[in-house]
């Protein structure tokens, strides 16, 4: 268990060949790599062969969001199980930010602890969700209920991986890039709003790098997110939120498609009560739309999407809690906000879908 953040242990690496270290470091010893079906065909094949000298075992899962459950886990904890794994065994996380959380709470649970390093595929788990040490599944329809906070060995980010992703899971990921640019003071947030993510594909590595940067800093100011790091929530108390309502209307909602609408309507919730200009609003608003399209809901789903935020980690004494940013971009973490300021938020974000329809 490494309950301590080492920033060293994220490495950008230009070729996969570094696998060999892995393999070498953990000869003798069963290996373990847990992917999904889509990762299994696209991206499994490219790092297998370095272990193929070694006990290595493959565990694939079903993907997606409603897939990240107490069910999975408990049918990875019998595959180690069976395979006799030990805490000196190593699990290998391969994927997405849901395969990244699961593995790191199986890993971290199964026998107290055993060793696991991550390996994202996707850029939203590049950027944000395989960094850090967040590990856990969701519970009732509701986001990440069950977790540790525990870091991996090492997360090893290789770029190449990015070319195996749909139009939409790409876009998904470039959302918490978004998220960055209003968090911290390496990022140019006009020149992020002019960006087009998926024309500038040369530009996309140092956007890795920044955001990795960015995530690192907090994460190693605050590792069990008790301060500070809370500033990565923005633009999420609302995005679980709308997950959740996607959950209970049986429908698909990438996680980053749900941020960006979130950063719409935190951000206006941060011109209530920190003066953040409506003009920057709208131009982001713009600018996601355009990129993201319009969620799914209405008036009629406001008491579900408030009965999600009841359920938010970050709640404190039954308020509802909420990172914002000021004018200037400063990050304001514990802000307590009001249901009626809610559901304005809301009300701002689907007469926004109304203007665009």
């Amino acid at each position: 268990m490494q309950s301590d953040f080492n920033p060293a242990s994220v490495k950008h690496i230009k070729d996969l060949k570094y696998l060999n270290n892995i393999a070498s470091r953990y000869k003798g010893k069963q290996i373990f790599i847990l992917t999904d079906k889509n990762t299994a065909k696209y991206c499994l094949p490219l790092i297998e062969c370095f272990f193929s000298t070694s006990g290595c075992f493959k565990i694939i899962v079903n993907e997606g969001e409603n897939h990240k459950s107490i069910e999975t886990v408990e049918n990875i904890w019998k595959k180690l199980i069976l395979k006799k794994a030990t805490r000196n065994s190593l699990l290998i996380n391969l994927g997405g930010g849901i395969i990244t959380d699961i593995g790191g709470f199986v890993a971290s649970t199964y026998k107290r602890g055993m060793n696991f390093i991550n390996i994202p595929t996707s850029l939203m788990a590049q950027v944000d969700a395989a960094i850090g040490g967040k590990n856990g599944v969701n519970f009732l329809g509701y986001k990440n209920q069950i977790g540790i906070i525990n870091q991996p060995e090492e997360v090893l980010i290789y770029p190449g991986f990015l070319k195996t992703l749909d139009k939409e899971n790409y876009l998904s990921g470039y959302a918490e890039i978004i998220k960055y640019g209003f968090i911290s003071q390496d990022f140019d947030i006009d020149g992020l709003l002019n960006f087009n993510p998926l024309q500038q594909h040369e530009h996309i590595e140092n956007l890795i790098r920044l955001s990795v940067k960015t995530k690192i800093n907090y994460v190693k100011a605050d590792p069990f997110e008790k301060n500070i790091r809370k500033a990565l929530n923005f633009g999420h108390t609302f995005a679980h939120a709308f997950e959740s309502l996607y959950v209970v209307k049986n429908k698909n909602l990438l996680h980053g498609y749900a941020v960006a609408a979130g950063l719409i309507c935190e951000l206006y919730l941060s011109c209530i009560y920190f003066n953040y200009p409506i003009e920057e609003l709208e131009k982001v608003k713009k600018y996601i739309f355009n990129i993201y399209g319009l969620l799914d809901i209405s008036t009629n789903d406001f008491k579900l999407i408030l009965e999600a935020m009841q359920q938010d980690k970050k709640n404190i004494n039954n308020q509802l809690i909420f990172t914002l940013v000021t004018a200037d971009y400063e990050v304001k973490i514990n802000v307590s906000c009001k249901k009626q300021e809610i559901f304005k938020s809301l009300e701002y974000y689907l007469v926004a879908i109304r203007k665009h329809q």
